[in-house]
Parts: structure tokens; C-alpha cells; sequence
């Protein structure tokens, strides 16, 4: 079928471009496709075609592709020869990049009926060994089988399966009008409407029907929240309605009161960029915190940390929010979190060093007043257990702990941090947090608001004694 070759062929080359600086092979095999290449822009294509064969033989992938090109053109056919060398070439590849590339060029062979019988069949069963790897893929497999259909009506289910694998992670999909009726149709099994509806997503066709657009009316008014949010998008961006801010505001605040994630973002992203309101967006942006999103956490926690946006100041909620987006493993919640203890208990830091232990005993130390990124040797989301920001900042000093109980080893503990408070006036230290580790991941952990031991004085030259010099720099 041309449509498939056509579909198959395009992907090909956009996969080409993508991936043709991922070559891979070794220096000898590199440098033969680099002469090669020079040699083909050159006009010189007897000469581009033997160093490339070269490279080929030295396991260097891209030459393989660049070869099946001279070997499909008219003027250097050699289609047999041309298809030995894609086929050779998915039994040798390391790694996912090379396989996607591999095995799309085989599939267009196949599909065009070059150096083999033409095979649509055989030309899907190799895009499906590679369709986890790609979108791309999956919507070519999709499409396929809605064409092929529409005289085989049992295919639609198959056609619906591959295509809403294909755009469900799509960015903001959750916004497009045929996808909210392809989603709907394939969970009540529709099929034939599942996949003609995500067919039109796929191959943006056309505009939205007005059909479309009553459905997902209709499906508003009884409180489907996906619909809800759709109907709010139409009316603020105006791209299917009049623009209309207020029956905007409308449906985002119905679609938000039944706990839809992506429904508070978006009312959230209307009232900061459209309305320009960032206090009214307040409750929202805690709302979305409490649905587990860990950016809008790690939001929050600056704004109740300062009393700005709609937020009254609030020391205890800023941490508490903070804490929860490091768990999470919020991107920058960790400088976040050293910027904000550095203001709240700026007068505890004078002299403050903090140490950590990578897995080849190298130390790491920085500076307490600078903003810092995740440590090493630990996940982002355990620093909090790490370095147990007791009362927000308890902690000065954090190391592997090296005695593992033998009742700890037989629940599997392999590892334990501790964090300390050393008060270095009174010469005395308390252990303020302890989380015990199996091969990096954090089992237990134990911190409370008054540390976990009561002070201990510090004798000379014990374990103690070195810490506080480390820390006090006495």
C-alpha cells in the first residue's frame, strides 16, 4: 500500500536526521565514514562507496545506511544487495538508537518491495519490535491498521490500541478535542470511534467537528472533568469558542473541584498569565501540592516561606511543603532548601561545614552560606532523611556510619547515614537523624524534632572530638 511506504518512509528519514550524529563503531570504521561522506558531498561517489563498505565491515552503523541509500538510487541499484545489508545489520545492533534506525530501514524495504517481495505484513512485524522505542512508530503501526480497516472491520480495534499508545503522552494532549473522544470511545471499547478520532490526532486533519464539539458539551454537563477542562480551554484560549474569560473561570473551577491535576495547572497557568492574578491562583497552587505535584510544592514553600502570592507567611508550612518536594525529587528543591534554612537560621551558620562520602571514600565539603546542588553520593529525594533537616536545619555534619548492627544486616541493611548537631561552645554533640540504606535505597529512617539523642559531651581524641574539629575548625 503507497500510504504505508509513504508513512514508512517519512519516519525513516526523520529518524536519519535525528540519529546522524549518534554514530557508533570504532575510530577506524569512524574515520572511513567520515572520508566516505566528504567523498559522496564531493561528488566522488566510486570512492564514497568503498570507504563507506570499509566502515560497514568495521561495525560502524551509519555507513550501513548511508550504503542502502547508493544502493536503492537509480544510478548504483543494487536493491539485493541493498537489502543484505539491513538485514545483517538487526542482528548486530548495540543499542536502542541503532535499533530504532536498523530496523525502520528494514521496514521500508519491505514496504516498497526493494531487494525482497513486497510485504506489508512482514514490514509492520518489524516496526512493532521497535514501536516501545518510539511514538513515531507505534501511530505508523496505528494507521496501518486503520486503513487496512476499513474492508476489515475487526482490525479498528488493533488500529485503536496502537494509537492511543502512540499519542497518550503527548504534551497537553489531554486538550485536544479528539483525543477526549478517542480516550472515551476506546475505555467504553468503541473501537471504530476510538480509532478515527485519535486517526484525526495523528494526522491533524482538518478542523474539529462541530459533532465533536457537542459531544464534549454534552459530556460537561455531566460532570465529566476531562470534558470540563476542555470546555474551560475553548472559552480561554478561544481557539473552538468565542473567547469568553468567565465561562472560562467557570468550568476551570468546576474541573478543578473534582481533583484534577491537570485541570488545577491550567486554571493555574490561566489566573498567572491570562488574568495576571497570582493571589487568586493561592489556593490552587496548594491545592495541585496536595495532589502530589512537587513543583507546585517546592512553589508553595517559597511562598508561605515569604508571605507572597496569596500566601500568608508561614515558616512551619514552607519546610513542611519543601520537605515533601524533596521526597518527591524535585529539580532545584534542594538549593531551594539550603537558601531558605541559610535565612531562617542565618545566625547558626557562622563556621558551619558540611562533609559527605562518595562510594570511594572521596569527600566532598562546601560552604553552608552557598546554594548548593543534590550531594553526590546520595539520591535527591533522601537528602532530607540524609541530613535531617531536624527543626529545618539540625544538621551540620553527615556520614556513612560504619558499624551495621548484625539484627540490622539480617533485615538487609548494607549501609547507614548520620547526621549530627555539634554545639561547638559548649563542646558538645547530638545525633539529630539516622536512615539505614540496602544497596542505596532508603529502608528506615528515624528523626524527630529533638534529635535522637540527648547531648553528649565530647572527649579528646574520641570520634566526636575530630568531628567537632571538622566542624568548628578548631
Amino acid at each position: 500500500m503507497s500510504h504505508l511506504k509513504t508513512l514508512i518512509c517519512t519516519a525513516l528519514v526523520a529518524i536519519l536526521l535525528l540519529l546522524s550524529s549518534a554514530a557508533s563503531g570504532n575510530s577506524a570504521g569512524k574515520e572511513n565514514f567520515n572520508l566516505g561522506r566528504e567523498a559522496m558531498a564531493q561528488g566522488q561517489h566510486d570512492k564514497a562507496i568503498q570507504l563507506l563498505e570499509q566502515a560497514a565491515s568495521q561495525g560502524y552503523s551509519d555507513a550501513v545506511t548511508l550504503l542502502i541509500r547508493y544502493y536503492i538510487s537509480p544510478e548504483f541499484e543494487n536493491h539485493k544487495k541493498a537489502f543484505e545489508l539491513a538485514l545483517a545489520r538487526v542482528q548486530t545492533v548495540k543499542n536502542d538508537a541503532e535499533k530504532l534506525k536498523a530496523y525502520s530501514e528494514l521496514a521500508s524495504l519491505y514496504a516498497q518491495g526493494i531487494g525482497v517481495p513486497k510485504d506489508e505484513a512482514k514490514a509492520i512485524e518489524q516496526l512493532k519490535k521497535v514501536a516501545h522505542l518510539s511514538s513515531n512508530v507505534s501511530a505508523q503501526i496505528g494507521v496501518y491498521y486503520f486503513n487496512q480497516a476499513q474492508s476489515n472491520p475487526g482490525l479498528f480495534k488493533e488500529s485503536a490500541q496502537w494509537i492511543m499508545k502512540a499519542i497518550k503522552n503527548q504534551l497537553r494532549i489531554y486538550l485536544n478535542p479528539n483525543f477526549l473522544v478517542a480516550d472515551y470511545a476506546f475505555n467504553n471499547q468503541d473501537y471504530k470511534t476510538a480509532a478515527t478520532a485519535g486517526h484525526l490526532v495523528i494526522t491533524k486533519g482538518g478542523a474539529t467537528s462541530q459533532e465533536t464539539l457537542g459531544f464534549l458539551s454534552k459530556r460537561a454537563e455531566q460532570g465529566d472533568a476531562d470534558a470540563l477542562l476542555f470546555q474551560a480551554f475553548a472559552y480561554a484560549s478561544g481557539h473552538y469558542f468565542t473567547k469568553d474569560y468567565k465561562k472560562a473561570h467557570t468550568f476551570y473551577q468546576q474541573a478543578a473541584a473534582k481533583n484534577h491535576l491537570n485541570a488545577v495547572i491550567e486554571y493555574i497557568a490561566f489566573l498567572e498569565e491570562a488574568v495576571k492574578d497570582h493571589n487568586a491562583a493561592a489556593p490552587y497552587r496548594v491545592q495541585g501540592a496536595q495532589l502530589g505535584h512537587s513543583k507546585l510544592q517546592k512553589i508553595i514553600a517559597k511562598d508561605y516561606f515569604f508571605g507572597i502570592n496569596g500566601l500568608a507567611k508561614n515558616t512551619n508550612e514552607a519546610f513542611r511543603w519543601l520537605n515533601q518536594a524533596l521526597r518527591n525529587g524535585e529539580h532545584g528543591a534542594t538549593e531551594l532548601w539550603m537558601e531558605l534554612n541559610s535565612k531562617h537560621y542565618k545566625a547558626d551558620h557562622s563556621g558551619w561545614i558540611q562533609y559527605g562520602y562518595g562510594e570511594n571514600s572521596s569527600r566532598h565539603h562546601y560552604e553552608p552560606s552557598l546554594i548548593i546542588g543534590p550531594i553526590s553520593n546520595l539520591r535527591q529525594k533522601d537528602i532530607y532523611l540524609a541530613m535531617g533537616m531536624v527543626k529545618h536545619s539540625k544538621v551540620q555534619y553527615y556520614e556513612p556510619y560504619p558499624g551495621i548492627y548484625p539484627d540490622e544486616v539480617e533485615k538487609g541493611y548494607d549501609s547507614e547515614v548520620v547526621g549530627y548537631f555539634v554545639d561547638c561552645k559548649s563542646n558538645k554533640v547530638m545525633v539529630t537523624a539516622a536512615t539505614l540504606y540496602n544497596r542505596n535505597q532508603q529502608m528506615s529512617s528515624n528523626i524527630n524534632e529533638s534529635g535522637l539523642t540527648e547531648w553528649i559531651t565530647i572527649e579528646p581524641n574520641s570520634h566526636f572530638y575530630h568531628l567537632r574539629n571538622k566542624v568548628c575548625k578548631n
